[in-house]
C-alpha cells in the first residue's frame, strides 16, 4: 500500500473516532418541543430586595430619601444627612429596612436619621446598622394623629444624636439596640413595648422609659443624666443592671426581679402604688437603696453600703427575707401598716447621725422575726399601736428602744452550757411563743 494512502486511512479512522466520541458526549441533537427557556437568573431573583438611592427611594422636601412603597429594602453605603432633611423617611406599612452595617450620618441642622412617618404603620422592621449625629433623634416614630406605627429594631445603634436616641410610641420590640450620648434619651417608648438586651449609657436624659405594660429584660442603663428605668403601669423589668445614673429605676405598679442597682446620685430604685421587687440588689447609692412609697411587696433583696437608709417603706407595704447592712441610716425604716418579717440587719447606721436595724416611725406595723446585730439601736419603735414579736437583737449599742402602748415582750436570753449528742442546754429565758430576745 503507498505510503500516503495508509497515512490517510489512518487519519479517516482518527476522525471517525473523535465524532463518535463527541456524539456520545453531546448527546441528541433534536432540541425538545416548546420554546426554548433561559437558564440565568434575573437580577430580583439574585437581589430580591430593593436598594436605597434616588432612583428608588427619592426624597422629598424634608427627607434625602424616601420609602412610600411596601417592600424590603437595603442600603448599598452611608447615608449622610442635609441640613433640614430626615436620612430616610419611611411612609409606608409592610416594609423591612436592612442598614447592612452602613451607617446613617446626621450633622448640625438636620432633622432625624430615620424617621417612621407613615399612618398607623404595620410590620415596619429596622435592622443592623449605626445612626448618628442627628439634629433632632436618631429614629423616631410619629404619633400621627394619634395613629403612631409599631416597629421592630434589631442590632441598631443610636449616638451622639441632639435629641432622643430612640423615640418611638404604640407597641415596639426592641432586641440588642444600643443609645449612647445622646441629648436626651436613650430609648423613650411610650406604648407597650419589649426591650431585650439593650443598652443605653451616657445619655443627656433617661436611660430606658418603657410605657404601659412593657417587658424590659436583660438590660443595662449606665451613667445616664437623668432615671436608668422609667416603668409605667404594669410594666416589668428583669434581669437588669443600673449604674451611675441619677436615680437607678422609677415606677409605679411595677414587678422588678434580679436586678442591680449601684452608684446612683440619689435612690437606687424609687416606685410606688403596688409595685413588687424581688431578688434584688441595691449597693452604694446616693439615697436610700430602696425608696417605696407605699403598697408595695419586696422579698429576698439586699441593700448594702447606701448613703441613706437600706429601705424605706411606705405605708402597707411589705419587706420579707432581705438584708440590710453598712447603710449610712436604718437598715430598714417603716411607716404604717407594714409587715417587717425575717429580715436580717447589720451595722447599719454607718453615716454621722447613726441609726437602727430597723425603726418603726407609725403605727399598725408588724415586726417579728428579724435579727438585728452591730447597730447603735436594734429595733426603734417610736410610734405606739405596733406589735414586736419573735425578734432577736445582739450587739448593738442598744439592742431595744421602744415606747410605750405596743406588743412587744423583751426577753434577755440565758446562755446554756455545752451540747454534745442528742440533748442539753436550758430554755432561751422564755416559754412564750411572742417574745423577742436579746442574745
Amino acid at each position: 500500500m503507498p505510503r500516503h494512502f495508509a497515512a490517510s486511512a489512518a487519519l479517516g479512522g482518527a476522525v471517525v473516532v473523535a465524532l463518535a466520541s463527541l456524539t456520545l458526549i453531546a448527546g441528541p441533537l433534536d432540541p425538545p418541543n416548546g420554546p426554548v427557556a433561559p437558564t440565568y437568573k434575573t437580577l430580583t431573583e439574585v437581589e430580591p430586595r430593593i436598594a436605597i438611592n434616588s432612583t428608588n427611594t427619592p426624597g422629598d422636601a424634608d427627607s434625602v430619601f424616601k420609602i412610600t412603597q411596601r417592600g424590603s429594602y437595603y442600603l448599598t453605603g452611608s447615608v449622610i444627612g442635609v441640613s433640614g432633611k430626615h436620612g430616610i423617611e419611611i411612609a409606608a406599612s409592610d416594609v423591612t429596612l436592612d442598614l447592612g452595617g452602613f451607617a446613617v450620618r446626621g450633622s448640625a441642622g438636620t432633622l432625624d436619621g430615620i424617621n417612621v412617618s407613615t399612618v398607623r404603620g404595620r410590620a415596619i422592621t429596622i435592622r443592623n446598622g449605626h445612626i448618628s449625629a442627628w439634629g433632632d433623634c436618631g429614629l423616631e416614630v410619629e404619633n400621627n394623629n394619634g395613629q403612631p406605627s409599631e416597629v421592630g429594631l434589631f442590632d441598631l445603634e443610636a449616638n451622639l444624636n441632639a435629641a432622643d436616641g430612640f423615640r418611638l410610641r404604640s407597641s415596639n420590640t426592641m432586641i440588642a439596640c444600643k443609645a449612647t450620648e445622646n441629648g436626651g434619651d436613650g430609648f423613650s417608648a411610650t406604648g407597650s413595648s419589649t426591650l431585650t438586651q439593650c443598652a443605653a449609657s451616657f445619655n443627656g436624659g433617661r436611660g430606658i422609659s418603657a410605657g404601659t405594660r412593657s417587658v424590659v429584660s436583660q438590660c443595662v442603663a449606665i451613667s445616664n443624666a437623668s432615671t436608668g428605668f422609667v416603668l409605667a403601669l404594669e410594666s416589668t423589668l428583669s434581669n437588669a443592671v443600673a449604674d451611675g445614673n441619677a436615680v437607678g429605676i422609677t415606677g409605679q405598679a411595677c414587678v422588678i426581679r434580679d436586678c442591680v442597682v449601684s452608684g446612683s446620685g440619689s435612690h437606687g430604685i424609687s416606685v410606688s402604688g403596688a409595685c413588687t421587687i424581688a431578688d434584688s440588689t441595691f449597693y452604694r447609692n446616693g439615697g436610700n437603696g430602696v425608696d417605696l412609697n407605699g403598697g408595695t411587696n419586696i422579698k429576698n433583696c439586699t441593700a448594702a453600703e447606701n448613703n441613706g437608709n437600706g429601705f424605706s417603706i411606705g405605708t402597707t407595704s411589705s419587706i420579707q427575707g432581705c438584708t440590710a447592712r453598712d447603710n449610712a441610716s436604718n437598715g430598714i425604716t417603716a411607716t404604717n401598716a407594714a409587715i417587717i418579717l425575717q429580715n436580717q440587719c447589720h451595722a447599719n447606721g454607718q453615716g454621722l447621725f447613726g441609726g437602727a436595724g430597723i425603726s418603726v416611725d407609725g403605727t399598725d406595723n408588724r415586726v417579728e422575726g428579724n435579727n438585728c446585730t452591730g447597730q447603735d439601736i436594734g429595733i426603734d419603735v417610736n410610734a405606739s399601736g405596733n406589735i414586736i414579736i419573735t425578734n432577736t437583737c445582739s450587739g448593738n449599742t442598744t439592742n431595744w428602744t421602744v415606747v410605750a402602748n405596743n406588743k412587744c415582750l423583751v426577753v434577755l436570753g440565758t446562755n446554756a452550757g455545752a451540747i454534745n449528742g442528742d440533748a442539753g442546754g436550758t430554755s432561751p429565758g422564755s416559754t412564750n411563743p411572742w417574745a423577742n430576745f436579746t442574745y
